[in-house]
């Protein structure tokens, strides 16, 4: 299962390892408006670490100053929590009617760009409510990088020739490159990843970009011809100014996801691939369909833990980059 701002995606393996792409519901004015919360209260809000305890949190204000944050953004309220529950009674419930049954939920991914405290909220609501029960440990809940690398099977070197021969278990230095078109904002994250780790390279441009003017609409004004003549520049200068670091070298993958129309998505991947070398063509990762990457991801984790159970116990002493 997926969580997006706009939508809720849900996807699974099959007993015959079928992938099926099952529900892509929008979600409710007040899950939306949650969401947005979430990640905006996360780029505002700065937390300082102390000795003592969890920290002071504070908001830079038009000076630049840091000064204490009012207290809607130290935490959040039951009635939050409820908002997340009713979306995920609701996938569950479209789920059922389409199954016939009530399937075992045992991952899901949570959008990228929460800070701390946003995190933990959503974590505390996803494990110890009642809307999936299955969820019970923090590792069933994925983050966005981790969840897009796991559903393009980052971990196993077979599929497309990357430019350069690299395995992600011996070489230091692999680089992803994400692009995601979500209704807060165009994202763009350079990541290195490991077998147990994903972290970005750096959080300025052209290492990380969050675009929330051209955020997807998924409607008219998301297909408008102005409206892709900007994300398109958007793109161009981001990856012409990332092509021109040393960085670049190591870059290995470029994933595409997101909740926009397909028509702007496919017009995204155009501007993407007119952008990379001819030679680098094989790194695209685009044969997933945008919408379901973060699904995909969650189903191939939970695949994964009922294929090798001993994982269960793996994962609990190993440190991931959202978890």
């Amino acid at each position: 299962m997926g969580l997006y701002t706009q939508f809720r995606t849900a996807a699974r393996f099959t007993g015959e390892n079928k992938l099926e792409l099952l529900a892509k519901i929008e979600g409710s004015e007040d899950y939306q408006s949650h969401i947005r919360k979430l990640a905006s209260h996360s780029q505002e809000r700065k937390i300082i670490k102390s000795r003592f305890k969890f920290g002071e949190v504070y908001l830079r204000d038009e000076s630049g100053r840091l000064v204490p944050a009012p207290i809607e953004y130290h935490g959040y309220q039951r009635k939050d929590e409820d908002t997340i529950d009713q979306a995920l009674r609701e996938l569950s419930s479209d789920l059922s009617q389409k199954l016939g049954y009530l399937p075992n939920i045992t991952s899901i991914t949570i959008p990228r760009g929460l800070d701390y405290i946003a995190k933990h909220h959503m974590y505390d609501t996803l494990c110890d409510g009642d809307s999936i029960p299955q969820v019970s440990q923090p590792w069933q809940v994925l983050g966005f990088l981790d969840a897009t690398r796991s559903a393009y099977d980052l971990d196993n070197t077979e599929g497309p020739e990357p430019k350069v021969p690299r395995n992600i278990y011996h070489d230091h230095d692999f680089l992803v490159l994400y692009v995601d078109y979500n209704a807060y904002s165009l994202d763009f994250w350079v990541a290195t990843i490991a077998e147990f780790t994903a972290g970005l390279v750096g959080d300025e441009p052209p290492f990380s970009f969050r675009h929330q003017d051209l955020a997807a609409s998924y409607g008219n004004d998301d297909d408008s011809k102005t409206k892709q003549s900007r994300v398109e520049t958007a793109i161009q200068q981001l990856l012409a100014d990332l092509f021109s670091r040393e960085e670049a070298e190591d870059l290995n993958v470029i994933i595409l996801s997101g909740e926009a129309s397909p028509k702007s998505m496919d017009s995204l991947g155009q501007t993407i691939r007119k952008m990379v070398p001819r030679t680098w063509q094989g790194i695209i990762r685009d044969q997933l369909d945008p919408n379901f990457v973060t699904a995909i991801g969650a189903a191939h984790r939970a695949r994964k833990f009922i294929q090798r159970p001993e994982l269960w116990k793996v994962q609990n002493s190993h440190t991931h980059d959202e978890l």
